[in-house]
């Protein structure tokens, strides 16, 4: 969880670790904070926190997945929240279709964490129309994908 000055950080935190799923390694990446990080010491002995200068949230992503020892990694952002049941969902689809990455749709929510949209994602029929799309740019919210960590490495 890259977070840079995020006064949302608690909610995330939160969403997070309580997940239904019950082996969350919940990595909280500081990248350079000056504002709100008292909001994330109450969790500082559920959560892997480190501290960085700031390089933007790629390098706090890429800093804080270095540090992650998980077989399966999820991105959220400090001002997103998770579903409840978000990581032990797709990842019972991911375990019983044998794939090796996933994405959902999303909600969007407003300051007070009041949903203000539908769910919103695009799904294909098949892989051929989902790589040709995805050819053309990327229609996936970062915070909706579970994949396994060997993928993730494997690509970079």
């Amino acid at each position: 969880m890259p977070f840079y000055n995020c006064p949302y950080i608690d909610q995330a935190i939160e969403s997070a670790l309580n997940q239904t799923y019950p082996h969350m390694e919940v990595i909280v990446v500081n990248d350079g904070s000056t504002q709100f990080t008292d909001k994330i010491e109450k969790y500082t002995g559920e959560i892997k926190y480190i501290e960085k200068e700031n390089g933007g949230t790629a390098s706090a992503l890429n800093f804080g997945i270095k540090h992650a020892t998980g077989e399966y990694f999820s991105w959220l952002s400090s001002d997103d929240m998770y579903d409840l049941e978000k990581i032990s969902k797709q990842l019972s689809f991911m375990l019983e279709n044998k794939v090796n990455a996933i994405y959902s749709p999303v909600f969007f929510i407003d300051s007070n964490s009041k949903l203000v949209s539908q769910s919103i994602g695009v799904s294909f029929p098949n892989k051929i129309l989902f790589l040709k799309r995805l050819l053309k740019g990327c229609l996936i919210n970062d915070c909706s994908v579970l994949l396994k960590m060997d993928v993730l490495s494997k690509v970079g």
